[in-house]
């Protein structure tokens, strides 16, 4: 693994600094506020408020589903480089090749939860602050564009229970809260370490009134690591080093004591260094909404976005001994997205609390590939576009019929519009159309519910069951891009692939037998019909080779397309256990089975296990927290042995990764922390090509640094 030695000097001289810190002094210890865990005898986690499950505020003790939540503490005490690597911390959540946030693309840390992963697009829904966060054409999130040091919380629901959130939602939903501020307020954060990493994040806010005003920004570096398997790479191999800055801002006004309007907005860049010249995405964003409680109790919401996204990339070819480099294609994809929602909640009988709502949203985007260069000058142009129309409608009823029974049922209509679909090839040179493809325009609608009941039998036990039936529509970039892979694949797209569909059940139960102890078990199986897959249609010999869709394969290279086939089948268990002996001690442990089956009789991969789905994961974590001494948390995570290919042919490995953070008060509001990913220096393999070509996940990671509150 490749060590970038020139960074040594500065992370010893960093960490000498904070051992120094970290060390007993005869400095007054800081007020509890200021420790990591805010409050060391928090009350349980069925007490957390969340909104993710249903739309509406609701205690995860009144919830016939199994959401999770990471709370400030949780955020604050997370070796954690990024988002990703935090919800990695949750049992069964997956990205699609476990690679590091801050080196990955964002085509490969799409989520996914119960195995049901392996899509280009995935199948988990990602909100921030309850809007859309993913790209319009793709559906990918660029993840540096969410600070850790902005979030509150953050809510997770496994499985397609939230169907009230439409389609994206299938498999899952993540909502990510950022802080909501009382009183002026800031926070700064420096911090460098290995692999030339330097990261430095800040968030400000001033109360005026009846104003509230955030501004946050966030610059991360780092000069990364060799991502090639280092038997494999060459002298033209180097490490992904990346760059990332975001700024975000958000002002609420409370106009009257029923009334509050708000917006919000963000931009973000960031990519491989040198920073425009390599890969680079560049996306902003705004949001505004208003939320009025009317005489009558209810609670009116609605909210606006628009997003504006591009990437550009470049990709080469590698002579075989990986000396030499050759310019392959360069790729824009520019698009856009707008949306509105509305919803109005309202309490009836003083038992029923009855919701309704519209989404309406609209995606355009293109993705334009440059090829066939004559020394700098591509001589070719390939474009695919499209347009994408969703609207919904939902009602919900959350009722408490007494007894510590509670049902919530919803119902939602959804109407999906794939329009000025098509894709072209130019001659740049002679300023000529090669082919035009045009796809029809189509359109679908889709009806889907949920149904799940809570029966608080005791005090220290809850009993919860759910049935479902949730959608997915394909996105854009499953629909009409060509994806060409410098790892030796291609993946021809499909303008014909349907929606993917999925029925599922889950049951469960809550323990609090003491007051320290919680526990939580939930059973579930989900099926998805017509999921979308790359499917391999047939690869290369040792000549080039016509292999339709795809057309001309060079040799050994693969060829495979986007394909509805008849099914995916998940069954399995999620356990998570979490006990406090002592006010400063928090110990915890989860599980996830998964066993997840693709269905596809007469096909390859029927019978076969889903792409890149472990069947198990585990999470262990042991958290200590004094406020007048030190606080730590210690996590491990493991990965059970999954496939890379559809058919089964290439297998990657299991591993166990620790992190390791440590905070500690310097006082004057001052609080030092050194956090470890990957602390026992674990190689292991984040994706193989059937040639063997092999990405490896990130070294040791070793950061520092201080953060100031005021």
């Amino acid at each position: 693994m490749t060590r970038l030695t020139h960074a040594k000097p500065a992370v010893a001289r960093t960490l000498a600094l904070l051992t120094l810190a970290l060390a007993p002094s005869t400095l007054a210890a800081q007020a509890r506020a200021d420790s990591a865990r805010t409050d060391s005898t928090r009350a349980t986690a069925l007490d957390a408020v969340v909104v993710s499950a249903t739309r509406t505020e609701q205690s995860l003790k009144s919830l016939p589903t199994h959401v999770v939540v990471l709370d400030a503490t949780r955020i604050a005490e997370s070796p954690a480089q990024g988002v990703p690597e935090l919800l990695r911390s949750i049992p069964g959540f997956t990205t699609r090749d476990f690679q590091s946030t801050y080196v990955a693309s964002p085509s490969q840390s799409i989520i996914s939860f119960r195995g049901l992963g392996g899509s280009s697009a995935g199948r988990a829904l990602v909100l921030l602050d309850g809007i859309p966060a993913g790209d319009p054409f793709s559906g990918w999130l660029d993840w540096g564009r969410i600070p850790m040091l902005l979030l509150q919380s953050a809510e997770v629901v496994r499985g397609g229970a939230s169907t009230v959130w439409g389609s994206r939602s299938l498999g899952g939903v993540v909502n990510l809260r950022t802080i909501d501020p009382r009183r002026d307020g800031a926070q700064l954060m420096i911090e460098a370490g290995s692999l030339g990493t330097y990261h430095g994040t800040g968030v400000a806010t001033i109360k005026r009134g009846a104003v509230t005003a955030t501004a946050a920004g966030d610059f991360w570096n780092t000069d990364g690591f060799l991502i090639l398997r280092k038997d494999q790479a060459g002298p033209i191999d180097r490490p992904a080093s990346m760059t990332n800055r975001a700024l975000s801002g958000k002002v609420t006004y409370d106009a009257t004591s029923a009334l509050q309007l708000w917006a919000a907005g963000s931009a973000y860049s960031g990519g491989e260094r040198p920073i425009r010249n390599e890969d680079y995405q560049t996306s902003s964003e705004g949001r505004a909404g208003v939320r009025w409680l009317a005489p009558s109790g209810g609670v009116l919401t609605g909210a606006l976005f628009g997003n504006r996204r591009a990437a550009l990339g470049k990709s080469y070819t590698f002579d075989a001994s990986r000396t030499t480099q050759t310019f392959q294609k360069l790729s824009d994809s520019p698009a856009h997205s707008t949306g509105l929602s509305l919803q109005y909640t309202q309490m009836l009988l003083a038992r029923h609390e009855l919701s309704a709502g519209v989404d309406v949203s609209s995606a355009a985007g293109a993705f334009s590939e440059k090829f066939t260069f004559v020394g700098d000058r591509p001589t070719r142009d390939r474009v695919a576009k499209g347009t994408q129309r969703i609207g919904g409608v939902f009602v919900q009823d959350a009722a408490d019929l007494g007894a510590g029974v509670r049902v919530v049922a919803s119902v939602r209509a959804d109407g999906v519009q794939i329009v000025n679909g098509g894709r072209e090839l130019r001659d740049l040179d002679a300023d000529s159309v090669l082919s035009d493809s045009t796809f029809r325009d189509r359109s679908t609608s889709q009806l889907t519910w949920s149904l799940g009941t809570r029966w608080q039998m005791t005090e220290w036990m809850g009993w919860r069951a759910s049935a479902y039936h949730a959608f997915r529509t394909p996105s854009l970039y499953e629909l009409f891009y060509q994806r060409f892979s410098s790892r030796g694949t291609v993946t021809e797209g499909n303008a014909e692939l349907s929606a993917e569909r999925l029925r599922g059940i889950e049951g469960g139960v809550d323990l609090t037998p003491f007051a320290s102890l919680l526990g939580r078990v939930t059973v579930f199986r989900n099926r998805v019909t017509a999921p979308i897959m790359d499917i391999t249609i047939g690869t290369a010999g040792t000549t080039a080779q016509v292999i339709e869709p795809c057309g001309l394969m060079p040799a050994r290279q693969t060829c495979g397309q986007r394909r509805n086939v008849p099914g995916l089948l998940s069954t399995g268990v999620e356990s998570e256990l979490e006990w406090r002996p002592t006010g400063a001690l928090v110990l915890g442990a989860g599980h996830a089975f998964m066993p997840t089956r693709v269905i596809a009789p007469g096909q390859p991969a029927d019978g076969n296990r889903a792409i890149r789905a472990a069947k198990h994961t585990v999470n262990l974590r042991a958290a200590f927290d004094s406020p007048h001494w030190v606080g730590a948390a210690l996590e491990a995570r493991h990965v059970g042995a999954r496939y890379d290919d559809d058919l089964n042919e290439v297998q990657l490995d299991a591993f166990w990764l620790l992190g390791l953070r440590v905070n500690r008060s310097i006082g004057r509001g001052l609080t030092a922390h050194v956090k470890v990913e990957n602390l026992l220096d674990e190689d292991f393999e984040t994706a193989r090509t059937r040639a063997g070509i092999a990405d490896m996940g990130a070294p040791r990671w070793v950061t520092a640094g201080v953060r100031a509150a005021w």
